[in-house]
């Protein structure tokens, strides 16, 4: 008489699949693609050819098209006319975390990825954090670059100054706008499965939507434009907060609450809807 032993199944590949292997699946699944090494210089070169532009526009090294130049020509701090380029960073940002969010969608390897990796908040949230690991350095250097960069030019043109002793929260809350930003379109990515429908959404709702509200709603509402994402980061990424913006803690938290309601729509419907 003879018994059958069966050897137990083996655990399935998802099962063994650790927290560091999603990270490191997407990590090389985000510089695999040659666009995002491209993007990330452009970022920096931006912020640094922008800033270092409008420094010496101000100073007058740089005639305007207008013709006019020199000190007191830009009426705003020293701190937000070097870091004029990070209007044109948030493009190339959003762009970037949008691909990230819908790149596999449009493709279909979505469906081998989910089969891979079951848990969808994990691998969601895996996306998140190396997206955020790949743009710190860019955004970093090229906050920092501009800075100096900038700062420097403003000097040696006789205009004002600020030191990164005083302007150090703005920069630092600065590169937590453009990392947020970033999240952003990761998630309006998994929202939409759609590259166009997700990049036209996050450039049109941080730049264009504020001014076309703007002009459209009575004055009696303004007061609620300071909610929208870019007005509340305005808040704690400039040295001198404008009068009609929310304090700096108050935009904080109000930016962080965009992130975490578009984050978690992000991970309920990537739960719900079948891929």
């Amino acid at each position: 008489m003879s018994t059958d032993l069966k050897s137990p199944d083996a655990p399935s590949t998802a099962s063994r699949l650790s927290t560091w292997h999603m990270l490191r699946s997407e990590w090389i699944k985000l510089w695999s693609v040659r666009s995002t090494t491209t993007m990330l210089l452009v970022v920096v070169a931006i912020l640094i050819g922008f800033g270092a532009l409008a420094a010496a526009v101000s100073t007058g090294d740089v005639t305007a098209a207008d013709g006019d130049g020199g000190p007191g020509r830009f009426a705003t701090d020293p701190f937000s006319l070097v870091m004029t380029g990070s209007t044109f960073a948030v493009l190339l940002v959003g762009t970037l975390g949008a691909l990230v969010g819908a790149r596999e969608f449009t493709s279909g390897m979505m469906r081998t990825t989910v089969s891979a990796v079951p848990r969808r908040l994990a691998l969601l949230g895996a996306k998140a954090v190396a997206l955020t690991v790949a743009l710190l350095p860019a955004v970093v250097a090229g906050v920092l670059g501009a800075f100096w960069v900038g700062m420097t030019i403003l000097s040696n043109g006789g205009a004002e100054t600020v030191t990164l002793a005083t302007a150090g929260w703005a920069a630092v809350g600065t590169i937590a706008y453009l990392l947020g930003v970033g999240l952003l379109g990761l998630s309006l990515g998994f929202l939409f499965r759609s590259i166009a429908g997700s990049i036209s959404t996050i450039i049109g709702g941080l730049l264009i939507l504020p001014g076309i509200i703007g002009a459209l709603l009575p004055d009696s509402w303004s007061p609620l434009l300071k909610y929208l994402p870019s007005n509340a980061a305005s808040s704690f990424a400039s040295v001198t907060v404008p009068t009609d913006m929310l304090s700096v803690g108050a935009g904080a938290a109000v930016f962080v609450a965009w992130l975490v309601v578009a984050l978690s729509a992000a991970g309920y419907v990537f739960r719900r809807r079948d891929v």
